[in-house]
């Protein structure tokens, strides 16, 4: 049931937390706002800020989408959700949606300012990751042949790591669209293969052993667990057994 009165009051006393540096409180009593007024697009603007200050920058992101998805036109939702994603280190996305918020509310001094900072720190990220893909390819005879072939070899192999670093979940889709060689590059860049039938066999195995650890673990238990039942019995007193006979002929 709506209850506005309730949601607001909440909202206050949130919102006193969040300016006293009480985030996890903050939390607590936007939640809860929430659950009194479901609707109120501020409520989850709020809520992620309050995630977004306790560096839970994925909850943050789930807030402000839910922020926009009940207000699209209110800008501050894209700041909300901008925070997020620059705190996921997802650049390109924080851009992007700084933007969107732009085309919203052109003059909007948060917004700009916010594309501004992300894009710098792109830059400087985008020639850190060039200067360290550069000299895994220089030191990589495969590789080499590759950027040999292809001078635009080291910025394709960016585009796509940056791509996967803005949509971890989609690793094995997006890896699976490359061409092999830029696959390659991702793989000895991140230090590990995301594909192959071999990594499929690594991986059941892995299952495996867990499943052969969890039941040797529960035998481990049961038979513990049996040695115990025997010398609670062992222990017994002579009034214990009498009064168990006496149950056994009540049950009888």
């Amino acid at each position: 049931m709506v209850n506005k009165e309730e949601a607001q009051r909440l909202k206050e006393l949130g919102n006193k937390c969040f300016q006293e540096g009480k985030y996890e409180e903050a939390v607590k009593y936007f939640s809860d706002a929430i659950t009194n007024d479901p609707l109120d697009h501020v409520l989850y603007s709020n809520l992620s800020g309050a995630f977004a200050s306790l560096g839970r920058f994925y909850e943050a992101l789930e807030s402000a989408n839910k922020c926009i998805s009940i207000k699209k036109d209110w800008p501050k939702g894209y700041i909300r959700k901008g925070c997020a994603e620059h705190g996921l280190r997802q650049l390109s996305n924080a851009e992007k949606t700084y933007l969107e918020g732009l085309k919203i509310d052109p003059n909007n001094k948060s917004l700009q300012d916010a594309l501004s900072k992300v894009r710098n720190e792109n830059m400087l990220e985008n020639a850190q990751l060039i200067a360290h893909l550069n000299n895994i390819i220089e030191n990589d005879p495969q590789l080499k042949s590759y950027k040999e072939e292809n001078s635009n070899y080291p910025h394709e192999l960016l585009n796509t790591i940056k791509s996967i670093n803005s949509n971890p979940m989609n690793i094995r889709i997006i890896l699976s669209t490359c061409h092999p060689k830029i696959s390659e590059g991702v793989e000895k860049f991140f230090g590990f293969k995301f594909t192959g039938e071999g990594n499929d066999a690594e991986e059941r195995q892995r299952q495996q052993r867990e499943e052969e650890e969890r039941r040797k673990k529960k035998e481990e238990e049961e038979r513990k667990k049996k040695e115990e039942e025997e010398m609670k019995k062992q222990n017994r007193t002579p009034e214990q057994i009498q009064g168990d006979e006496h149950k056994l002929k009540v049950m009888n």
